[in-house]
Parts: C-alpha cells; structure tokens; sequence
C-alpha cells in the first residue's frame, strides 16, 4: 500500500500509475468515498485505483484570534479585500503571508483565487481545456485571477519583502500575528492549533469578484492505493477495506484536519465555509486534472514573475499553455 495523489498532475497521481498498470482495482466501498465531482481522480477504465482520504478546503487559513485583536472582520467581496489589506498595511501588518519564492504556495493561491473566477462560471473548465474548447491565455477569469494577484500586491496585502519569502514565514507570521492568514491546506490549522493552544485558526474562501458568488476548491489530497503485486496479499487489502469505512475515514480526517463530511460544521474550523460545502458549490483542486505537473510549475513560477515585476499577465498563461502541451 501506499499514498497516491488523486488525478494525474503529479508523478505519483492515482490515474496516472492505474494507466501504467501498477495499481490493483479496489471494490465499491472505495468508488463510495470519493467526492462527488472528483470521479475521474480515482478511476479508469471502470474501476477504482484510490480510496479518497478526507477532504480539503483551497481557501486560506485565518488566524481569527489575531484577526479579532486587529479588529478585522474577513471580507466577504474583493474590494473589501483590497480595503482591508491597505488598512492592515498601514499598521505594519499584512492580510496575508506568502512564501512568494516557493512556486507550489504561490500557485496554490492562485488557484484559491481562480475558484470564484474561472470555475464558479464553468466548473467544467479542465474538460474544456484538454479537449481544446480553450485555452488559459483565452479565459477571461484566468486574466482575472493573476490581475487580481498583481493589485493584491500593490495593496500590500502581502508582508515585506514576499519575493524571496520560503515556507518558514509562514508559520512564524501566523503564529506571531504580523500576517493574519496563509495559503496554506485546510489541514494545517489543526496543526498551527497544536502549536498555539491559545489561538483559533479557520478556513475561509477567498471571495469572488464584483457580482460574483461565494465558490471554492476542494478535494481529497490524498489517496491509498494498492500495488497490483499485492491484490493477493490478505493484510494489505483488508486495511484498504477498513480505510473505507466511517471509522476509518474519521481516523485520518482526525489525524490529517480534513474536512469532516457528514458532519455539522458550524463548531469546526470549517464553519466560515459550511455553505459552500454543504451546498456542493465547489471542484476538485484544477491541477489535478491538469495535463502535467510542469503546468502548476508554471503557475506557481509565474505568479513569483508577477511579484518580482519579471513576467506580465499574458506571459503567465501563454507559459501555463506552452506547458499543457
């Protein structure tokens, strides 16, 4: 057994391994815990290759007990967004800490952003892109998204000095309470929660545009698959067996902070997205389904390009193009 990342965006995707036909089929209790809409994250050919682990929100992670001491409410529209970023500004503190030299943060905010701007209007984007109805340099909502990246920055809604920030400002700005949120997985709050026991974290959806709707991102990051070498072997499929019941389910929703399905939501970290989840108002994570892994390199480097002044809107999503082929 072992871990797999749903889709085929990443070398170790489900998909991509069960085409090169070194996963074992699984049963129908595993067909049964994937989220509705990720179907084709775990399955080929008729049958399933992943048992789905929990769910992640794509959104950001607010440290709500900063953001309440700062008198910050989350904003629910991009002006407002804007608004509070120059006000937070201005108080040497930042809406948002980026790690903007590491391509999978910054592309991991552009697609949070991208769901109320590209997939909120056409949840079917990916299909239309792989069969060429589409292209990114042609969708007016992926111009939106990295446009908006770019008036983020000018508003300072990042900290000093973001272009050549890595991973570790992120903990530390969150914790300290001079960024009150990050690009960050779901998940995470439950592990900035054990490092500060004082301090609430929620999840909240970046909001939409000018007479957009509230929308988000989510999906199983994870999966557990079986080698095809080890269809026969008792133990292993019994765990993956058990690894699809509710119990199992719970244990690593518990251990991983995912989102807990089935579950009322409003006195979890969650509960700032309880519609959009409860409402079904969501997609998979896009790279997932995107063509290669080097097409979410290109976002990610390409949104560092935006921050460094280095590369243009246009020049993003021809690279991002350029890449899917």
């Amino acid at each position: 057994m072992f871990q797999t990342a749903p889709g085929v965006g990443q070398t170790y995707s489900t998909v991509t391994l069960a085409k090169a036909g070194l996963l074992a089929p699984l049963g129908d209790a595993a067909a049964k815990t994937i989220p509705n809409g990720s179907e084709s994250q775990f399955q080929d050919g008729g049958n399933t290759f992943g048992v789905a682990l929990g769910l992640t929100f794509v959104g950001s992670v607010l440290n709500d007990t900063t953001a309440k001491a700062a008198g910050v409410t989350y904003p629910t529209d991009w002006a407002g967004m804007l608004s509070t970023c120059k006000d937070l500004a201005s108080n040497g503190k930042s809406m948002f800490v980026l790690a903007g030299s590491m391509p999978p943060n910054t592309g991991l905010m552009a697609m949070s952003i991208s769901a109320t701007r590209v997939y909120a209007e056409t949840p079917t984007w990916n299909e239309d892109r792989a069969t060429g109805k589409t292209t990114f340099a042609d969708t007016q909502g992926w111009k939106d998204t990295l446009n908006d990246i770019v008036d983020m920055n000018k508003a300072g809604c990042f900290q000093k000095g973001v272009e050549g920030a890595g991973f570790d400002a992120i903990t530390s700005n969150v914790l300290q309470g001079t960024s009150l949120a990050a690009f960050i997985p779901s998940g995470s709050a439950s592990d900035l929660k054990q490092s500060a026991p004082d301090q609430d974290f929620v999840i909240e959806a970046m909001p939409p545009a000018a007479g957009g709707k509230a929308f988000g991102i989510a999906g199983a990051d994870y999966a557990l698959s079986l080698s095809k070498k080890s269809k026969d072997n008792p133990a292993a499929s019994k765990f993956v067996e058990w690894a699809t019941t509710a119990d199992g389910q719970k244990v690593f929703a518990k251990a991983a902070g995912a989102l807990p399905l089935g579950e009322d939501l409003s006195s979890t970290p969650f509960a700032p997205v309880a519609d959009i989840v409860n409402n079904g108002d969501f997609v998979p994570l896009p790279n997932s389904s995107w063509s290669n892994a080097a097409v979410y390199d290109a976002l990610g480097a390409g949104v560092q390009g935006l921050l460094t002044g280095q590369k243009t809107v246009d020049q993003v999503l021809a690279d991002m193009d350029k890449a899917w082929g």
